[in-house]
């Protein structure tokens, strides 16, 4: 047996033995089913399993998903349901990625420095032309226009307060979906009235500018905000020194922005254009997301 064929199956098998130990103390009470048939021939251990191994595999879909499955793993899950359950099956689960999800970013080792990041990127549910007539998840998503991306969409967006680390990717503490319209300064007020961080220093964009905002995290939490200046039309020619300072803090932001383009390339995460029901959304987000922090912080 090749050493390649031994890797696989042993983080495939760290996969599964990780989600039971989450699903016995913590998921379990979240799907819980109390009907007479709630003894599954395929566990709901399994289904999240194959869907989060599926997507580290670069598999986009859940019909995907379960072609690979078919093909290349009927060994290791022999009762394997038809595409239509296993879809059901996965959009049930939503609740448990999310709770999964959150487990795996209080697992994170977390390093002791004091310089925080956050940011935000799009997913996409329909985009240009199709972006106007897109109905899927109302309850969740609506219709923006991505500036970086240069594009109307429908869809979410996923954000994340994360701590930096040297030479490598940020470490994930929060990380919230709300609809694409959605300032992404409401979001980060939010997640500091939520959420416990004190004492650091946090990186953003432009798009966090208060002045407000800035003063109360400094009064309340102890946080500083760092962010490059907005170019003001009434200053004839721009200070050379904001302008350096402007360019540092972008520059010490790239982290995030490289974070965000390996969980794209790794889980494919951008882009949701099969997904049919607000269940299948959460799914489909939070599945694709803890499936790469497993990847980064468990192989």
């Amino acid at each position: 047996m090749s050493k390649c064929s031994i890797m696989w199956k042993e983080q495939l098998i760290r996969l599964y033995s990780n989600v039971c130990r989450a699903y016995d103390t913590k998921l379990i009470a979240i799907v819980q089913r109390l009907s007479p048939n709630c003894r599954l021939k395929f566990t709901d251990e399994e289904a999240m399993t194959l869907y989060l191994w599926g997507t580290q595999q670069q598999q986009a879909t859940v019909k995907a998903i379960h072609r690979y499955a078919k093909m290349h793993l009927s060994e290791w899950f022999p009762m394997l349901p038809s595409y239509q359950a296993f879809c059901k099956r996965i959009a049930y689960l939503a609740p448990a990625f999310e709770a999964f999800c959150e487990m795996q970013i209080e697992a994170a080792p977390q390093p002791e420095g004091t310089f925080a990041v956050i940011d935000a990127m799009p997913i996409a549910v329909a985009r240009a032309h199709r972006s106007g007539v897109a109905k899927v998840a109302p309850e969740l998503c609506a219709k923006t226009y991505c500036a970086s991306r240069n594009e109307w969409y429908y869809g979410v967006k996923l954000h994340v307060l994360a701590s930096l680390r040297h030479k490598t990717f940020p470490v994930p503490r929060v990380a919230l979906v709300t609809p694409a319209n959605v300032q992404d300064l409401d979001t980060a007020k939010h997640i500091f009235d939520r959420v416990e961080i004190r004492n650091c220093s946090l990186l953003a964009d432009r798009a966090y500018v208060d002045k407000a905002w800035k003063q109360r995290l400094s009064d309340a939490y102890g946080v500083t905000l760092l962010h490059p200046r907005k170019r003001c039309s009434a200053i004839p020619e721009w200070s050379k020194g904001r302008d350096a300072l402007s360019t540092a803090i972008a520059s010490a932001r790239q982290p995030i922005e490289v974070f965000f383009n390996w969980l794209s390339e790794k889980s494919l995460i951008h882009f949701a254009s099969k997904v049919r029901s607000a269940l299948g959304l959460r799914s489909f987000v939070f599945g694709k997301f803890a499936a790469a922090l497993h990847l980064a912080f468990n192989s």
